[in-house]
């Protein structure tokens, strides 16, 4: 069952790992067009809310819908790890061993730990190989980074 939870903790960002109209990520997979959106949380100067830096809702045929509890504790939601002048570090709550690096620079940029270094993230697509809704099979996942040294794009793909 953790599986599942880790596996649905997959993202899509835009233009590779930097924000856009203050989305940092979104979930897409091929079950459905619905997206978990994950947006920068800032207050009315424009300072991000540091108890909640990242807010996140499902789209839903371009309505937005709070995630509910379960999703949110066990699946989709963020926990913040660690809080510098510099960045904020994050991780799903159903998968710890991967750092979210959400990067304040003029226009925040997030990042994600690949192995001892850091790749901007790009997307994350997941490949269900079913619709059952309690227990998803997962066929694979695509995670697409840019080095952020290089500027070379690369895929890695997971079958679990």
């Amino acid at each position: 069952m953790k599986l599942i939870f880790i596996i649905l903790a997959s993202f899509f960002t835009p233009s590779k790992g930097e924000t856009d109209n203050g989305i940092l990520f979104e979930i897409t997979r091929n079950k459905d067009d619905f997206k978990i959106v994950y947006q920068l949380n800032l207050n009315e100067k424009g300072n991000v809310i540091l108890k909640e830096p990242i807010k996140t809702y499902w789209l839903k045929n371009g309505k937005k819908e709070a995630l509910s509890l379960i999703q949110e504790k066990y699946a989709y939601g963020l926990v913040v790890d660690k809080i510098t002048d510099n960045f904020i570090d994050l991780h799903f709550a159903a998968y710890s061993q991967r750092i979210i690096r959400l990067k304040m620079n003029k226009k925040p940029t997030v990042m994600i730990s690949e192995g001892d270094s850091w790749a901007m993230l790009r997307g994350i697509y997941v490949n269900f190989s079913n619709s059952s809704f309690l227990l998803p099979k997962i066929k694979s996942v695509k995670i697409e980074l840019t080095n952020p040294k290089s500027c070379e794009d690369f895929i890695q793909t997971i079958k679990p």
